[in-house]
């Protein structure tokens, strides 16, 4: 499934609960930061593994995110190979 902006993708993840959220950084109307921050405070989803997946190489913003509560953090573009290895660590 796929949610139009970071709003949107909060509302879909707390009523359909799913297995693994890849969640951009870079999102319209709610940055990905700020939908992690509100999937970790919310009951339903603060156990789910969500990995950021950014065109953004910063440290900071890499730390950032494990801080946040990301799983893991893709850099794009990736290796299809390193995305598989790491979507299978966490719902193999």
């Amino acid at each position: 499934m796929e949610a139009i902006n970071g709003k949107a993708g909060v509302e879909m993840a707390i009523n359909i609960k799913p297995d693994l959220i890849l969640m951009d950084i870079q999102l319209p109307i709610m940055n990905g930061f700020e939908a992690t921050k509100l999937l970790k405070k919310n009951k339903d989803t603060k156990d789910l593994p969500i990995i950021a997946v950014s065109t953004i190489a910063l440290n900071g913003n890499r730390e950032k995110a494990f801080n946040i509560g990301f799983t893991d953090y893709l850099i794009k573009p990736f290796n299809i190979v390193k995305f598989l290895t790491v979507v299978n660590g966490y719902i193999g």
